[in-house]
């Protein structure tokens, strides 16, 4: 490739910076050891990567156990995702962590054109899904991969393989807020009502264990109404008196801590496809416009 037409491949430079982002982030790891930084740097560097390994520990069967760093609020089945990197000595898995975080985003970014060609939903995606990248990579977290499976989810479902698209959509749903994009797609009618039940199989029977072992479950809901604060401390809504009150203050951390700056990563997915409906939506109001012959002889008098 020449020189020229690779820097007229804004995508490609994208890449690179991308993979530039990923080396600095390595450098800094092997850097910190040796050398003071400011806690705001050093501090939360790799903090959800080392959460995520103390979830592991004491086995699936305390997973969801309260005295652990943070509570877990994943469902089951990330344990088994995320076991090869436990497996693994930590200060080797956290780069093959970032390794895999590089090469499933620059697979989604390099092939988002499959899904769209309009260029200012491409390259919004690619902006607000790099500032959640970083953060990501900063954090050592989980939500490249909830944006890589939903990307495999959606190029499966347009070619109409609903069970494999189904497959992909219940591994990114080991994240719950992942449940939105069903949601999304069956508005936008990028998906068929009736093909439902059938894509959300595989979901429906990675379940099938909370309802054999109810404490599980029981654990699971218990922790994502808990709210940590940086350092890991308890955050509780203050008592106001009222039970519907309280039950709502609850759902609003909830809330907070579901939209935090990393998980802009799969957010910016949700945003393109909203995007790309507005966009279809005027391109065809543009189209029936001009066929209308009413409004076409107002824009003829208006031009005279």
């Amino acid at each position: 490739m020449e020189l020229k037409n690779f820097f007229s491949n804004r995508i490609k430079l994208i890449s690179v910076a991308i993979i530039i982002t990923t080396i600095i982030f390595m450098i800094f790891r092997i850097l910190f050891p040796y050398f003071d930084f400011p806690f705001f740097m050093e501090g939360p560097f790799d903090a959800d990567f080392n959460i995520l390994i103390d979830h592991m520990k004491g086995g699936l069967a305390h997973f969801y156990d309260e005295d652990k760093k943070v509570a877990a609020i994943y469902l089951y089945y990330w344990y088994f995702i995320f076991l090869p990197f436990y497996i693994i000595p930590p200060q080797i898995s956290v780069y093959l962590w970032d390794f895999l975080r590089l090469v499933t985003y620059l697979y989604v970014i390099n092939n988002i054109q499959k899904i769209s060609k309009n260029d200012f939903a491409i390259y919004t995606f690619i902006l607000l899904s790099y500032i959640g990248f970083f953060f990501d990579a900063y954090l050592g977290n989980s939500n490249f991969l909830i944006l890589f499976f939903l990307f495999l989810s959606y190029i499966y479902l347009e070619k109409q393989k609903i069970w494999l698209s189904g497959i992909f959509f219940a591994l990114a749903c080991f994240k719950l807020t992942s449940i939105i994009f069903l949601i999304l797609w069956l508005i936008l009618k990028k998906m068929k009502f009736r093909d439902t039940p059938k894509y959300l199989v595989p979901l429906l029977l990675l379940l099938i264990p909370y309802f054999i072992f109810p404490t599980l479950l029981l654990q699971f809901i218990n922790n994502i109404f808990i709210l940590e604060g940086f350092r890991g401390e308890i955050i509780e809504p203050p008592d106001y008196g009222n039970p519907v009150l309280n039950f709502l203050a609850q759902i609003y951390l909830f809330i907070w801590q579901a939209l935090q700056p990393a998980q802009i990563m799969f957010y910016a997915f949700l945003v393109f496809f909203l995007m790309i409906y507005f966009v279809e939506r005027k391109k065809k109001k543009e189209q029936n416009n001009l066929k209308n012959p009413f409004i076409q002889n107002l824009k003829e008098e208006k031009r005279q």
